[in-house]
């Protein structure tokens, strides 16, 4: 992307600015209706964290110009299933929350401390795992996914573990692909370029149309993780390759 003049860069600091300041108005909002809803069961309780989640997505929308749009949405399939996506942005943490709803996040323990954010996920029952706890984190996703499945949850995975910048590759971790043979769950691969509008550790977006590329669904029987995660992996290295090239060219054109 070209890097833009003085007045669109503090236009874009001035948008993200409001971008924050109203998420964190609606984290602080939603705070006390999510714990009020301990008494719901678990797929209500999703019901309203979705409201927040969609609500976030469009302020950003308003505040930053970001949108996007899906492909593939046809390959969601019925019953439960485990997403395996690339992990370039805060972006996807939102936006995957309301597209494959109910959908339960696998995430590092120190998120349910956070002030807050922490407080409000609580009764999502997100998978959380301590991150150097080797076969012990690995018996924890494996027992709590069973726990997600039983209340008609899906589970969302990023494979590389952490947020990986475009055109770096990071070796999949194995539990995203252990869990759904677990679970005898199909894997759907998803692929998406958010990282080109909201890089790691960026305060600023830049505006335009994140795309979200959503794969048909893999049977993980009779497949060994190794060869549950090349798939995925070689899938996803095309698809982000190909959304890499296509804005590429549209920056040429503007």
């Amino acid at each position: 992307m070209h890097k833009p003049g003085i007045f669109k860069h503090l236009l874009m600091v001035i948008g993200a600015t409001a971008f924050w300041i109203g998420t964190i108005l609606l984290t602080a909002l939603i705070l006390v209706p999510m714990w009020c809803t301990f008494i719901l069961p678990v797929r209500w309780r999703y019901k309203v964290a979705v409201g927040w989640n969609t609500t976030v997505v469009w302020w950003l929308k308003q505040t930053c110009g970001l949108g996007f749009r899906i492909e593939g949405v046809e390959n969601i399939p019925e019953g439960s299933y485990v997403v395996l996506s690339n992990h370039q942005s805060t972006w996807e943490t939102f936006a995957f929350f309301f597209i494959f709803h109910p959908t339960s996040y696998v995430i590092k323990q120190e998120l349910n401390r956070v002030p807050i954010f922490g407080w409000a996920i609580t009764p999502l029952h997100f998978i959380g795992i301590n991150r150097g706890g080797g076969k012990q984190a690995l018996k924890q996703v494996l027992e709590q996914g069973k726990r997600c499945q039983s209340y008609g949850l899906n589970i969302t995975v990023f494979p590389e573990g952490t947020r990986t910048a475009p055109g770096i590759d990071r070796p999949y971790k194995k539990g995203g692909a252990i869990l759904a043979r677990s679970l005898k769950a199909p894997v759907v691969p998803v692929a998406h370029n958010a990282g080109t509008f909201w890089p790691r550790h960026s305060y600023v977006k830049q505006p335009g149309v994140i795309t979200v590329r959503i794969g048909k669904p893999i049977d993980t029987s009779g497949l060994s993780v190794d060869e549950i995660n090349a798939q995925v992996k070689d899938w996803i290295n095309i698809q982000v390759t190909d959304m890499t090239q296509s804005t590429t060219d549209v920056g040429a054109e503007n």
